[in-house]
């Protein structure tokens, strides 16, 4: 996340969603929304951040979520 690599952070996701299907915690979109911040900025990504912390005030990823999209 710190190196800005998006395309890494999707091809680490991809092992995760293959190792671990189920994601109770929605810990997959998670990481999905830093990905999406992390390529170049757009409205669309950030509202949809927005929505996944939200939804998700309990959650480990959500702090990484706020702080790479740039969220208050």
């Amino acid at each position: 996340m710190d190196q800005g690599d998006a395309p890494g952070i999707r091809r680490l996701l991809a092992q995760y969603r293959a190792s671990y299907p189920a994601d109770a915690q929605d810990l997959q979109d998670g990481y999905a929304a830093i990905a999406d911040c992390l390529e170049p900025p757009g409205r669309k990504a950030g509202a949809a951040a927005r929505r996944w912390s939200d939804g998700h005030h309990g959650s480990t990823v959500r702090r990484f979520v706020m702080r790479v999209c740039g969220l208050p």
